[in-house]
């Protein structure tokens, strides 16, 4: 695993780890980005996909923002480049807890930052 990445982890801050996803797990080479953000019982990624609706067929202008949650061993876990590393190992990107349709990637990043935050 390449150190080369390194990423600022705060709470509830949603992070942008697209370059470090995409090149350590194929099954993210579809998507325009990928956050990872830190909450208390679970990790959370976000992923935006261009070009589908909300019924996973091809729609052009169409943005899904997938919300995934993957479960912390523990409430106060924190998050490393190797629990980024399992966490995004994890994560298929075949099934999502949550998924919004918006327009413009704009607003796919403001749904993502919640109010707390992107980096």
């Amino acid at each position: 695993m390449s150190t080369a990445h390194k990423f600022k982890f705060d709470f509830a801050v949603a992070i942008n780890v697209t370059e470090y996803a995409k090149k350590h797990f194929a099954h993210y080479k579809y998507y325009h980005s990928i956050y990872v953000c830190l909450d208390t019982w679970d990790y959370h990624i976000l992923r935006i996909l261009e070009g589908y609706n909300a019924d996973y067929e091809k729609e052009e202008g169409s943005i899904l923002v997938e919300h995934e949650k993957i479960e912390k061993p523990y409430k106060a876990a924190g998050l490393d480049m190797k629990i980024l590393h399992d966490v995004l190992d994890q994560d298929s990107g075949l099934e999502s807890w949550s998924v919004e349709q918006v327009f413009d990637i704009a607003d796919a990043v403001d749904m993502i930052d919640g109010g707390f935050g992107v980096n």
